[in-house]
């Protein structure tokens, strides 16, 4: 849909889209009648290789045995060879066998995927939720929805809190999937959704990817998902591979694009992480994924919080906790504590609970004032903030994600011996996954060297400086949380010594 207004040429869209030959098509419907124009062309030429009309009543099988034709015709056009699976899958019966019940998957497919585009609220999900429902109600034979309920349930799971009632719905609805049509090959991807973000179990997750892959050898969603698992299991060269391997599908991906420059960033490839940024910028300038990413490169590999400010002007009024929190980030590096403090203040509640962490509007103001040199008020919110905490672990003593700010808060307070027993405490507790360990750690030593820990800030420090990593040298110079410790010669060395690897 991004070209059907365009004043591209077709050598363009190619280029931008790294293909020799482009599909062109319109569709026009009246009633239960669909009339379907499609043309291939060869990009460089401008040659047409083959056009055809389709003129059919509209049915749920019918509208996939157009597609079915469609496709066999490109193959022979372009005298492409197809995979015994994808001869399977232009074979196999149609998902559903009710229009209205496939057009309501659709809907709700569409705004799952813009989850990974524009952001994606906790009354969208459940909008998802809400459509493949009326899809199954419709249709309870239609194995496909249960997959989409399934990821839209894992969807809220992750980015909201952890309710293990979502992953229970996800666990059924993936089953009743199984039931349905067990060689459904997404739900291997389903598979695959589920012990990633349900369980946090990344070998399980690739096993499961790897045979979405085998079956659906050009499906970019698998390839960029594996991506994501292999980098959490610390397998970053390879997580690069996949990545790279999922844009060559689909290049148009712009979040993707954001998710290599990071995954390159962990490895401080500042070059390459800012050329993939650079692109992901340029497919949607308005989202502020690409502009934070960025952002946080310009404090990595510059400690320039001025750039990074003017990179993200306006994420202030941005939808989605993972834009607004950098921004955050990003004021308190250039000590625009004030505005800082406001977003802080303003933190939306259903926003305070993530997966991998915990982000309280009282923890976030007290580190912010304390910053700031507000210390007695710094404290007062300090206070509400552990009480809170200490209130979440009645129900959940050993969740890891209570004792990462429970660290902070007490070094805030002047509790040296706390802080550090929080710190055992998380390191004890938190998941196998190497970029929320990498997260955490950081966190960690910014709350030792607050508690004034300078002995254990260098030696955490020096270990996380050297990829793969969040931090950098450059970056630690203008973190606040350092300002206590920044004349120690011995913290002064382990930087200058960093600074030196990194020329």
């Amino acid at each position: 849909m991004e070209y059907r207004d365009t004043v591209k040429n077709l050598r363009q869209i190619g280029d931008e889209l790294g293909v020799s030959t482009i599909l062109e098509g319109a569709v026009q419907r009246s009633g239960d009648r669909v009339r379907i124009t499609v043309q291939l062309i060869d990009t460089t030429s401008d040659e047409h290789l083959w056009a055809e009309n389709y003129d059919r009543q509209l049915t749920t099988e019918n509208l996939f045995d157009i597609q079915t034709e469609i496709a066999t015709a490109i193959a022979k056009a372009t005298q492409s060879t197809l995979s015994d699976s994808e001869i399977a899958n232009f074979s196999s019966a149609p998902p559903t066998s009710n229009l209205e019940a496939y057009e309501l998957y659709l809907q709700a497919r569409r705004l799952i995927l813009g989850s990974t585009s524009v952001g994606i609220s906790l009354t969208g999900y459940q909008t998802a939720i809400q459509l493949y429902e009326e899809a199954i109600a419709k249709d309870p034979q239609f194995a496909l929805a249960y997959v989409g309920l399934a990821e839209a349930h894992l969807s809220n799971y992750w980015s909201y809190g952890g309710d293990l009632e979502d992953r229970a719905k996800a666990r059924q609805a993936i089953d009743k999937a199984i039931i349905l049509n067990a060689g459904l090959p997404e739900i291997q991807m389903a598979e695959g959704f589920y012990h990633y973000w349900g369980l946090l179990d990344y070998p399980a997750a690739l096993s499961y990817l790897a045979k979405a892959i085998e079956l659906m050898p050009g499906n970019a969603e698998a390839y960029m998902w594996r991506g994501w698992a292999l980098r959490r299991s610390g397998q970053f060269e390879k997580a690069i591979a996949s990545m790279q391997q999922s844009l060559s599908l689909d290049p148009r991906a712009y979040f993707n694009w954001m998710e290599l420059g990071t995954t390159r960033r962990y490895l401080n490839r500042y070059d390459e992480a800012f050329e993939a940024l650079e692109r992901a910028r340029s497919l949607d300038p308005d989202s502020f994924w690409p502009k934070s990413a960025l952002a946080g490169l310009y404090l990595l590999k510059d400690g320039d919080p001025a750039k990074a400010v003017a990179a993200m002007v306006g994420a202030q009024h941005a939808l989605e906790f993972e834009t607004r929190g950098p921004y955050i980030t990003v004021l308190v590096m250039a000590r625009r504590f004030d505005e800082a403090l406001e977003l802080a203040a303003n933190w939306p509640v259903e926003w305070e609970q993530q997966r991998h962490l915990l982000i309280l509007r009282e923890a976030s103001a007290a580190e912010i004032l304390h910053f700031a040199g507000r210390e007695s008020e710094s404290r007062e919110q300090a206070k509400l903030a552990l009480a809170r905490l200490e209130q979440m672990k009645l129900s959940s003593p050993d969740d890891y994600r209570i004792y990462t700010p429970e660290a902070i808060m007490l070094a805030i307070m002047g509790d040296a011996e706390g802080c550090l027993a929080a710190v055992e405490k998380t390191l004890q507790l938190k998941p196998a996954d190497a970029v929320t360990d990498m997260q955490i750690r950081y966190q960690l030593v910014r709350s030792l060297a607050i508690a004034g820990d300078t002995k254990r800030t260098v030696e955490m420090l020096d270990a996380l400086i050297p990829p793969p990593t969040t931090i950098s040298a450059r970056y630690i110079e203008i973190d606040p949380a350092f300002d206590g410790i920044r004349d120690d010669q011995a913290f002064v060395a382990m930087l200058d010594r960093h600074r030196g690897d990194a020329i």
